[in-house]
């Protein structure tokens, strides 16, 4: 669940208590993520974490990952896997279930970012 209490913090966390981060290795700061390089399986960088998506109940429910349009362009939205991925906040980048760019295409939910802008 996201804690966004202190709306002027620059550090936004999916933890209340910022000393729990240590003990909880699913538990991690959202802007520690966001810029962070997304790798695919086999190392190759696929893009990089633009945004992350909340549900109606504060729950990280997806990962925005935007491509350069030298790599093909496009911005993708992955489910978050939880507790259940192989990712670990502990990395230093976001890293994807994938082997391959076509594959990881093929999986993400391509968006039109144009229809955020009024948002």
């Amino acid at each position: 669940m996201a804690d966004f209490s202190d709306l002027r913090s620059r550090e936004y966390g999916l933890f209340v208590d910022p000393g729990q981060a240590q003990d909880e290795l699913h538990e991690f700061s959202i802007s520690k993520v966001i810029g962070d390089y997304a790798r695919l399986q086999a190392g190759h960088g696929y893009g990089y974490v633009s945004d992350l998506v909340f549900d109606n109940g504060g729950k990280l429910a997806a990962v925005v990952i935007s491509r350069e349009a030298s790599a093909g362009g496009g911005t993708y939205a992955f489910p978050y896997p939880g507790q259940t991925g192989r990712w670990s906040p502990k990395l230093s980048y976001y890293g994807l279930p994938y082997v391959t760019a076509d594959q990881a295409n093929k999986a993400g939910l391509r968006l039109d970012m144009r229809e955020f802008q009024n948002s």
